[in-house]
């Protein structure tokens, strides 16, 4: 079986085309970053921290890739950034690995950025969302937010959850298809 990220990647890899729009939420380290980019044509990735910011700027440059657009701005912020409505938006919750834990993505703010991401996603776009639930903020964020995505509209979403059910407090992603406007 895949682990958590290999999933949503591949999942996702089957799904964009070279002219689509992406969006990390959470760049991090740039890892998501780097894969949307080598398959999409325009990327926005945006995260809080300025370490994450260039972190993903020198993987990008490793990799040869000039197609981002890096925002030092919050997920919940996207909308204000971007005319086109994305193919795939992926969050990768939690803390910047290495990094500072006590900086990690809220609740109520990751709640904000997933409104707005469904609202601009395109039709047949996916949104991925991963979750880190070992820690005190990780879990408030999937308490606060699964009941959510749980009352989306099956006729205009389709949402999975993806998830090792014998492994305690393991990452897990949920993906979401929205189906329609």
């Amino acid at each position: 079986m895949e682990k958590i990220i290999p999933f949503a990647h591949n999942i996702i890899g089957k799904r964009v085309l070279p002219t689509d729009i992406a969006v990390d939420a959470t760049a991090g380290n740039g890892l998501d970053t780097v894969f949307l980019a080598a398959r999409c044509e325009h990327v926005y990735a945006f995260d809080v921290q300025q370490s994450a910011i260039s972190a993903t700027k020198s993987r990008l440059q490793e990799e040869g890739l000039e197609n981002v657009t890096l925002i030092k701005a919050s997920h919940a912020e996207m909308g204000q950034h971007l005319k086109t409505a994305p193919k795939v938006i992926m969050f990768n919750l939690g803390y910047l690995p290495g990094g500072d834990k006590s900086l990690s993505t809220r609740a109520e703010e990751t709640l904000i950025a997933i409104k707005e991401a469904l609202n601009m996603l395109s039709v047949h776009g996916l949104l991925s969302i991963t979750f880190y639930t070992g820690h005190p903020e990780g879990k408030r964020e999937a308490d606060r937010l699964l009941p959510y995505l749980s009352t989306l509209s099956s006729k205009t979403y389709n949402v999975l959850r993806y998830e090792f059910i014998n492994k305690s407090q393991a990452p897990f992603v949920v993906l979401v298809e929205k189906l329609q406007e």
